[in-house]
């Protein structure tokens, strides 16, 4: 199961600057042309326009944050090969959607990225909690990370392999979050047939994160 060990989250408040931000980066990372199945406003509303930021929660995870910095320090023993890398020059050519910030570190091209996620289609398991916990149960279908800075599995069936899947698009990252209803609706889930009244109300949650890639490799042909 997940453990939490000696992880803290709290809510920001809402008149925070910090909460302005990320409503600021989600509207302007919307952009049509995705899925028409998916990521729909509930009730036939047709697609996201528009994000409203109702609750910013915080998670410090000390163990993750700590295997983060292990893992990018020792990318920044390879700037060299990085900064000589043909994903580097195509970063700076085809940048990402999400603004720079001052205290990310562009010689490993860490950056910020939208994962979209829920419970899961029972609704038994958050898999929000999984993802930001230190510990989680791995499955038959499930493949645990062997380095990087995350403990969240992912499933090996995935189109590029066992990873963990990010957005600089938060309308991309939207496909993945299920009604927080009836958990369908998104890639991979039953179709949502709520009303908008049962769900308007009710939160879709999507994780901010931070991400270091180090060489990045670009798949133009996939499937």
């Amino acid at each position: 199961g997940v453990k939490d060990e000696g992880g803290k989250r709290h809510d920001l408040p809402l008149s925070s600057p910090v909460v302005k931000k990320i409503s600021e980066w989600m509207n302007a990372t919307i952009r049509s042309g995705h899925a028409a199945a998916y990521g729909q406003v509930p009730g036939g509303g047709g697609p996201t326009l528009g994000m409203e930021v109702v609750r910013v929660e915080l998670v410090q995870q000390p163990m993750l944050w700590r295997r983060y910095c292990s893992y990018k320090e020792q990318l920044k023993l390879e700037i060299k090969a990085i900064k000589a890398h043909g994903g580097t020059t195509y970063l700076q050519k085809k940048p990402s959607a999400m603004p720079t910030c001052d205290w990310l570190d562009k010689s490993v091209n860490e950056a910020y990225f939208w994962h979209g996620s829920g419970k899961s289609p029972d609704g038994k398991v958050d898999l929000i909690d999984a993802i930001t916990s230190t510990g989680h149960s791995a499955s038959e279908d499930n493949a645990e990370m062997p380095d990087g800075a995350s403990s969240r599995f992912a499933k090996t069936s995935s189109m590029f392999g066992s990873g963990v899947y990010l957005a600089d698009i938060s309308s991309k990252a939207n496909l993945y979050v299920p009604c927080p209803a009836c958990h369908g609706g998104a890639y991979f889930r039953n179709d949502c047939k709520c009303a908008k009244a049962k769900v308007e109300k009710l939160p879709y949650r999507m994780l901010l994160c931070r991400a270091v890639l180090g060489r990045v490799y670009v798949e133009r042909n996939y499937k």
